[in-house]
């Protein structure tokens, strides 16, 4: 019997042997009282027994989700918008390539993750520097998420990659965009066809 090789296991393990037969045999015919543990454990096994449902978790199932890039050479003045042009897929997530606007229709966390190939266009002062780009919620409130810059500073004409990545909140209706903060004119450029990539995903 299953039950019987379960208890032998469990008895040999502890250091005992088959001698607990007949300790388990009675216990399964209900002739030891039942408030001896190992009889009730047999027997709440024998009738199938159940603990108390408890409460029913949060369910969550990750559907909204976006991916935008861009393939141009396009410029980008100080403070301005990162504008891509191109969405891969998305779901709820929606992206308006017009204004630079990830909309978020749904209340959550979400994580993130964007990188852009850039070239320093400041003809008028090529002093090395940073290029910057910074992740904002755009509505209802203009509010800092993240900050990215290029490693090495570029000199003009130079480019650079800027990448990073943020876990943010977001309340329904919510919108959020790049600007660039480098203080000078960057060009977006393609780098084996793609010269700006974003994906953002929902996590609770």
């Amino acid at each position: 019997m299953l039950i019987q090789n379960v208890f032998f296991t469990y008895y040999k393990v502890k250091g005992g042997d088959n001698t607990k037969s007949e300790e388990i045999n009675n216990c399964i015919n209900n002739e030891i009282e039942e408030n001896d543990y190992l009889c009730r454990v047999i027997n709440c096994l024998i009738k199938n027994c159940t603990g108390p449902t408890g409460p029913k978790g949060d369910s969550f199932v990750s559907n909204s989700y976006a991916m935008v890039h861009d393939e141009s050479n396009s410029t980008i003045q100080p403070n301005d918008p990162l504008l891509l042009q191109a969405t891969n897929l998305s779901n709820n997530i929606t992206y308006d390539s017009s204004t630079g606007n990830f909309n978020i229709p749904e209340k959550g966390t979400y994580i993130i993750h964007w990188w852009v190939n850039v070239r320093n266009k400041n003809k008028d002062d090529c002093t090395p520097r940073a290029s910057g780009i910074e992740f904002h919620q755009y509505l209802p409130n203009d509010i800092l998420i993240a900050h990215s810059s290029t490693h090495n500073k570029i000199s003009c004409c130079d480019t650079g990659t800027i990448n990073g990545n943020a876990i943010f909140n977001a309340t329904d209706g919510s919108s959020f965009r790049f600007l660039n903060t480098s203080g000078i004119p960057i060009d977006l450029v393609p780098n084996d066809l793609y010269s700006a990539s974003v994906s953002i995903t929902r996590i609770a």
